[in-house]
C-alpha cells in the first residue's frame, strides 16, 4: 500500500514510483586529495557520506559543500583529509526529490485553479490526487525533454546514443 497522497511531498514520491527513478547507491574514493574540489561520478546526488581514509572518521558536514545537482563536493577544510576521503551515497538519474516536489506544486496548483469545492490538495478525491501525481510525470517529463533537446550527443540509460 503507498503512502497517503496529502501533501506535495508524498504526491512527488508517486510521481517518483511512476517514473522508476528510484535512488542509486554509489561509492567512491579520491586518494589523495590533490584539489579541495571533488568531481563525483554521479550527478543528482542526495545524502552523501564521507568519510577521511587515513582515520575513517566522518568528514564534519560544516568542512563541505555540495552542488547536489551537478555532483560537486568543495572542501572549505581539508585539514585531516589530504589523504583522501571516501565518500558514499545515493543519486538520481533524472530528478533530485526537490524537483519533483516543484513539479508536484504546479500541478496541484494548476488543479485548484478556480475550484471552490475543496479548500487545498487534501481535500482532493484519491482519483483527483492520482490524476495530479500523473500531471506532475507529465511536467517533470517535459522539462527533461527540454532540457536534453539542448544537449548535443545525448546518451540515454538504456544505451542509446543520439548525435
Amino acid at each position: 500500500m503507498s503512502a497517503p497522497l496529502d501533501t506535495p511531498t508524498n504526491l512527488a514520491d508517486r510521481a517518483r514510483n511512476m517514473l522508476r527513478d528510484f535512488p542509486a547507491y554509489f561509492e567512491e574514493i579520491h586518494s589523495p586529495l590533490a584539489d579541495p574540489t571533488v568531481k563525483l561520478s554521479r550527478m543528482m546526488v542526495a545524502t552523501l557520506d564521507i568519510r577521511s581514509t587515513a582515520t575513517g572518521a566522518a568528514v564534519p558536514t560544516t568542512d563541505y559543500t555540495v552542488d547536489t545537482r551537478n555532483g560537486v563536493v568543495g572542501f572549505t577544510n581539508v585539514t585531516g583529509i589530504v589523504d583522501g576521503v571516501s565518500i558514499k551515497g545515493y543519486y538520481y538519474e533524472w530528478f533530485l526529490p526537490e524537483d519533483l516536489e516543484y513539479y508536484a506544486e504546479i500541478a496541484i496548483s494548476e488543479h485548484m485553479h478556480n475550484r471552490t469545492d475543496v479548500q487545498d490538495f487534501s481535500f482532493f478525491s484519491t482519483e483527483e490526487k492520482h490524476a495530479t501525481a500523473v500531471l506532475t510525470v507529465v511536467l517533470a517529463l517535459g522539462s527533461l525533454m527540454t532540457e536534453l533537446a539542448l544537449d548535443t550527443d545525448v546518451s540515454t540509460p538504456e544505451g542509446m546514443m543520439i548525435p
